[in-house]
């Protein structure tokens, strides 16, 4: 628990400082320009292909749920 703790608060700090300094288009996602309706459609996109790409389903290692978080986060869903 204190360490999921201690890393998303690394993360946070990290994107605050990130962001700062002009950072990457990553970060800069954090001002969405998606509507409602649109956020609606992007997060049933992202419950399907987590149904599918989620480890214990697929038996990978992992690497294409993280890559659906990190889409999650860039969409603010």
């Amino acid at each position: 628990m204190q360490e999921e703790y201690t890393r998303r608060s690394y993360e946070e700090s990290y994107k605050r400082n990130y962001n700062s300094y002009g950072g990457s288009s990553y970060f800069a996602a954090s001002q969405s320009n998606y509507t409602d309706d649109e956020k609606k459609v992007l997060h049933e996109i992202y419950r399907m292909a987590s149904k599918k790409f989620h480890p214990d389903v697929s038996g990978d290692d992992g690497s294409k749920m993280k890559f659906l978080t990190k889409l999650k986060e860039q969409w603010e869903l």
